[in-house]
């Protein structure tokens, strides 16, 4: 798929799910809606590929990103679980990606959520 291809709308949602201003849930309706049948989704996995969707490198994880996050949590906005498939989500998807200066900080709290982190809840 050709980057002007990209659907505008998604980016701004996977933006949103960035930022954890949208639900893993809230995403998943979003990409079926704008899909339809050509969605390819296993109900059993806690991700959503948005390959199909938004298939280049679309939304920048920084620092911020990962604050927000915490921040979130620490005010039980939400889970660990969450915590975790956000990094599952940011880990396997082409649409997120993050620069070289910040790559110590992001990549070593995305790969310890993903790899690592065991939630409680």
């Amino acid at each position: 798929m050709d980057a002007t291809k990209i659907n505008q709308h998604a980016v701004a949602w996977i933006e949103s799910y960035a930022r954890c201003e949208l639900s893993l849930e809230e995403l998943h309706r979003r990409v079926r809606a704008a899909l339809g049948k050509r969605m390819i989704h296993n109900p059993h996995y806690r991700i959503l590929n948005l390959n199909q969707i938004c298939p280049n490198r679309a939304v920048r994880i920084t620092p911020q990103h990962i604050e927000i996050l915490f921040a979130k949590r620490k005010r039980g906005e939400i889970s660990e679980r969450q915590m975790r498939d956000w990094a599952h989500m940011v880990e396997i998807n082409d649409a997120f990606y993050w620069e070289p200066e910040d790559a110590d900080l992001v990549a070593k709290w995305v790969n310890f959520l993903f790899f690592d982190f065991t939630p409680e809840d």
